[in-house]
């Protein structure tokens, strides 16, 4: 369709994208498969679907359909042979681990976990599938029938610390173990147990062991540094390889299986520090740094809005034991690197792009991985081993984005008002008219140590479509700049950070496209917090909305999920008891009283990250001084709703927020 007659991007076009997932190379390098997902949010239709594609890596063939389950088909994972797909399905209730002949013929149930299966792993011999699921170690709360009265819900217990997560609720008595079940189908066998979760599973080459990622030291109830442990395959008690010195996780066996390569650090608990690239042996011993001169963390910062199962990128060792290649986000960026042994880093695949995930063949000489860009939703491109000769295999997205008038991502660098240099972007609306001024529309990420990038967001380019200029900024304490950058503000939210935004607010509007009477902003999570913020602390903007805020920085202590220990260390290391001063002088709602600005506040009920009480400190705050306020609460919502919660909420959120907009912030200056 030629550039002039394509249409603005809607709200309904969230339903029509295809949301493709990290790829998996096959053995022999000659096959790859992914998972597209489908948004439903028409009629009664309320749900995510899942299916299971096969590609050639050559590209000599279009992508084949291999699963077309009714639900969600999802975590696919070569045989050894490459013949056969394990992986992950709901559609007969819990998700449970099937295997698919690629030769033809029904998928079969291989698991009957009553709590569900995840993450399946095939033996170097494929005659064994891994998996992870929950187990009851005593008694649950489960809904038990009661009379007349309908189910009875028994109280819920509680005795630790750590007794929720967000995305997973209130903590029962059931861990997450590892569990072995024959290829073929059978009885599975328990091969890890006790009172704590172990996750991120690895075979050893020789399929006679087993790594694996847990917290299982007595202080683990106030602690989140975790360890490396291997497991005899055969059974009996696993060995702790690491030192307990921070968290680990995705370990990855040496071709030899004498070492393992895993992502983390050795600083304790330190949000925001970089995960660092590390080599263990074993055997157990002295963990070795291979990214010790590279200021950059291990793993994808590098936020966007159309992504389904991106769940951290495992290292992948060279075929000869030499190298490891790791992603890792340079500014807006995120790239696939590869460390030697001897500390040497080289970028294998770049680009002013988001290279999310990727996998490898068996020999190294394949490489696949999920590319994103401000107008381009995942898609799968193929490389050689040393990032030559790409090919773009997928287009699950061509036909939708020939219909569409996206807009690209304009890079902007400005100095703040200490000299710091910041990095941001500026999209404009299509038809651009520099003799005009346009209405600004700000977007602040979450973390803080989040990033923003080259990565598609469906709502960024709906928000331009509506005729703003739309301008996202990297302030202090984003990821992608080096430690320093990242650890800049703590104990000092809103202090570095918002002079880093208003100074990008103020560039924007000094290059004489924006209307400065017109300025909107928005953001969720530590975004929820600088919108916040903004509201006591400046009058320029004419709305805001605000979604899934921190305003109370010691209320959050003790009612988040990750509270007493993320919160505890961002404000200093210190309690709430120990220094209030800090968190008074860090919270929004010290000053929200000084607000005027119209906010709409948008919130998850079953938000467990940021609580709803602190939206509704804000609410109350607001609405008792006369500001026009709104409060959304989304029944049946965690905190990353906005992203993958039920597509009738994602839908109703994207509605209200452009009726915000338009209210009090109107894209037509007419």
């Amino acid at each position: 369709m030629a550039a002039e007659t394509r249409r603005p991007i809607t709200i309904e076009d969230l339903c029509r994208l295809r949301l493709v997932g990290p790829p998996q190379v096959s053995p022999d390098g000659a096959r790859v498969t992914y998972v597209v997902t489908t948004i439903h949010a028409e009629g009664d239709d309320n749900e995510y679907r899942s299916t299971i594609y096969v590609a050639p890596t050559d590209g000599s063939a279009e992508p084949r359909q291999f699963t077309a389950g009714p639900k969600k088909d999802t975590q696919p994972r070569w045989s050894p042979d490459g013949a056969k797909l394990a992986f992950v399905s709901d559609r007969a209730g819990k998700p449970q681990v099937y295997v698919l002949d690629l030769a033809g013929g029904e998928a079969r149930k291989v698991t009957d976990a009553p709590e569900g299966a995840a993450s399946p792993l095939w033996s170097p011999d494929g005659a064994t599938i891994l998996y992870t699921s929950k187990v009851a170690e005593g008694q649950g709360a489960d809904e038990k029938p009661e009379g007349k009265g309908g189910a009875y819900k028994p109280p819920l217990v509680i005795d630790r610390i750590k007794h929720k997560m967000d995305g997973e609720g209130f903590f029962d008595e059931k861990r997450r173990h590892l569990f072995l079940v024959p290829a073929e189908g059978g009885e599975a066998r328990q091969l890890t147990s006790g009172d704590w979760n172990d996750n991120t599973p690895a075979w050893s080459p020789d399929g006679a062991q087993i790594a694996f990622c847990a917290n299982r030291d007595d202080d683990r109830d106030t602690s989140d540094v975790n360890d490396l442990w291997v497991v005899p395959v055969a059974g009996g008690e696993p060995r702790k390889v690491t030192s307990g010195r921070g968290p680990v996780s995705l370990p990855a066996w040496s071709p030899d299986g004498q070492s393992l390569a895993y992502i983390g650090h050795e600083r304790g608990h330190m949000p925001g520090a970089n995960n660092r690239l590390l080599v263990v042996p074993a055997a157990g011993g002295a963990a070795r740094d291979l990214t010790a001169g590279f200021d950059r963390s291990v793993g994808n910062a590098v936020m966007g809005d159309t992504r389904m199962g991106f769940d951290g990128q495992r290292p992948v060792w060279a075929p000869d034991g030499r190298s490891v290649l790791f992603v890792s986000t340079d500014g807006g960026n995120t790239a696939i690197y590869r460390a030697t042994l001897d500390g040497e880093i080289a970028t294998v695949i770049g680009g002013e792009r988001a290279c999310a995930a990727f996998s490898t063949s068996r020999d190294g000489r394949t490489i696949a991985f999920a590319v994103s860009t401000p107008t381009l939703p995942g898609e799968i491109v193929v490389a050689d081993g040393d990032g030559g000769n790409e090919r773009q295999i997928t287009r699950h997205n061509e036909a939708l984005l020939g219909e569409l008038a996206l807009q690209p991502a304009e890079r902007i660098e400005y100095t703040s008002a200490d000299g710091q240099r910041i990095e941001g972007w500026v999209i404009k609306p299509a038809g651009f008219d520099p003799a005009r001024k346009y209405p600004l529309v700000l977007k602040i990420h979450g973390g803080p140590h989040g990033t923003y990038g080259n990565a598609f967001s469906h709502e960024f380019q709906l928000l331009v479509a509506q005729g703003y200029v739309l301008l996202y900024v990297n302030p202090r304490g984003s990821q992608g700049y080096g430690q320093d950058f990242a650890h800049a503000i703590r104990a000092d939210w809103g202090n570095l950070d918002y002079q880093d935004i208003m100074a990008g607010v103020d560039y924007v509007i000094g290059q004489g496209c924006v209307d400065p009477e017109r300025l909107a902003a928005g953001g969720a999570s530590y975004g929820g917090y600088m919108t916040c913020w903004l509201l006591g602390h400046t009058d320029r903007f004419k709305a805001i909305v605000t979604e899934r805020v921190v305003s109370n920085l010691s209320s959050f202590w003790g009612t988040s999920d990750i509270g007493q220990t993320f919160g505890a260390w961002e404000m200093g290391g210190k309690t709430p008891r120990e220094d209030p001063e800090t968190y008074a002088r860090c919270s929004p709602i010290t000053t929200m009283d000084r607000a005027t600005t119209p906010a709409l506040i948008i919130c998850g009920e079953r938000d467990l990250r940021c609580p709803i009480e602190q939206s509704e400190q804000v609410f109350i705050t607001l609405k008792r001084n006369g500001v026009p306020a709104e409060l959304v609460r989304y029944p049946d919502e965690s905190h990353n709703h906005a992203v993958a919660g039920q597509p009738k909420h994602r839908v109703d959120r994207l509605e209200r927020m452009l009726a915000w907009l338009g209210r009090y912030a109107p894209a037509n200056d007419e």
